[in-house]
């Protein structure tokens, strides 16, 4: 009897300890990675970008107002305040700050995004070489369709 009452706890428990791992862990699986990739984000970030930076140099908005914007752009999206909403909100202060025209600022907006995806790119790329089982046999052999070897990623 008292046998019973702790296998049905332990069963309990279990079944409790899986009902919240599913509710806390699916989510994330659904996520399908960073939403700050996703197209519409990407687009959503372009136009409000384009739109707060006129209204900045307008002197329609301030940058702070211009910066709440993208923090709920930010929030809308579950994204990260990260290195790339720093430099945002940087060009903003700049052209709140006449140090900038809009035209400057949409164009250094655009190659960081560039550069952004670039990097990204590269990243996956590197986690896709490191990971087990991506080595081809030419990989292994040095053998590489660039002409370059195995240590082309490296730079001097």
């Amino acid at each position: 009897m008292i046998f019973r009452r702790k296998i049905e706890k332990i069963c309990f428990s279990l079944i409790f300890f899986i009902v919240i791992m599913f509710f806390f862990g699916t989510p994330s699986l659904f996520a399908g990675g960073s939403r700050e990739y996703s197209n519409e984000y990407q687009e959503s970030l372009m136009n409000l970008f384009k739109e707060s930076i006129l209204k900045v140099e307008a002197g329609e908005i301030d940058s702070q107002e211009a910066k709440a914007e993208f923090s709920l752009l930010r929030s809308k999206y579950r994204v990260d305040y990260t290195d790339f909403a720093g430099k945002i909100d940087a060009l903003i202060d700049e052209v709140g700050e006449k140090k900038k025209n809009s035209h400057d600022a949409i164009n250094e907006f655009i190659n960081l995004k560039n550069l952004l995806v670039k990097v990204r790119k590269n990243t996956q790329t590197e986690i896709r070489k490191k990971s087990p089982g991506s080595n081809t046999d030419s990989q292994q052999r040095g053998n590489f369709p660039d002409g370059g070897s195995g240590n082309s990623h490296k730079k001097n």
